[in-house]
């Protein structure tokens, strides 16, 4: 390509951004100069870095969306030190929640929330049933099936009769204390990173309330 031979106060009174001199520079180039530095174009160019791409790691709780996982860690201990597992959905320390959700004046008003709004959900779960009926119905035949390999061939017949008993009792001490009693599982059957067995020895006749606050806790596998 020719380039026209232009001072660089002539290119500076048209405007131009360059001239050429056809002279050599300093490091032997004929290139057109910049009018603003009187540097050569191609010693600019010789004296940037090449381009080198930068490669964004992918944040563990996107890789867990992408994933879609309930929880994700990323190695760094959140502001009150724990090294646990997080949230997707909230990105918060499922320690910290816990910690947080057992304590006696957040029971209290999740106890008084729920019977404030007792009524609104089941005529939301109502009505979701209705209009997704083959959802529920795919959920419940999941769960059916997931159950059914948690039951052990061994102590079946000890284990149906401590069942029963942990059924009465839970029933006695529902007259006892005048709350709810649960059979619940110390480990449970469909938990997220660990699952346990339907066997005598891994009953325990709980509290309604604390097995409400205890699953999500048993179902990420903090137990």
């Amino acid at each position: 390509m020719i380039v026209e031979l232009i001072s660089r106060k002539e290119a500076k009174e048209q405007g131009k951004v360059k001239y050429f001199t056809g002279l050599l520079c300093k490091n032997g180039h004929v290139s057109e100069r910049y009018v603003s530095t009187h540097q050569c174009h191609a010693c600019v160019t010789e004296s940037r870095p090449a381009y080198v791409p930068v490669v964004k790691e992918e944040h563990p709780r996107s890789a867990a969306i992408r994933e879609n996982k309930t929880t994700y860690n990323t190695g760094i201990p959140c502001r009150k030190g724990h090294l646990s597992d997080r949230y997707t959905s909230s990105g918060f320390c499922i320690e910290c929640m816990t910690a947080f959700y057992n304590t006696d004046e957040q029971r209290i008003k999740n106890k008084l929330y729920r019977e404030k709004t007792k009524a609104q959900k089941a005529a939301y779960d109502k009505e979701f049933d209705k209009k997704n009926k083959a959802y529920r119905s795919a959920l419940k035949a999941a769960n059916r099936a997931n159950r059914q390999y948690r039951i052990v061939s061994w102590d079946k017949e000890f284990t149906e009769f401590v069942c029963e008993e942990a059924f009465h009792l839970a029933e006695l001490r529902e007259d006892v204390t005048g709350f709810k009693w649960h059979l619940d599982h110390v480990i449970p059957l469909c938990g997220d990173k660990v699952s346990g067995l339907h066997v005598w020895n891994n009953f325990a006749v709980i509290p309604a309330s604390e097995n409400h606050y205890n699953v999500t806790t048993k179902r990420t596998g903090n137990l």
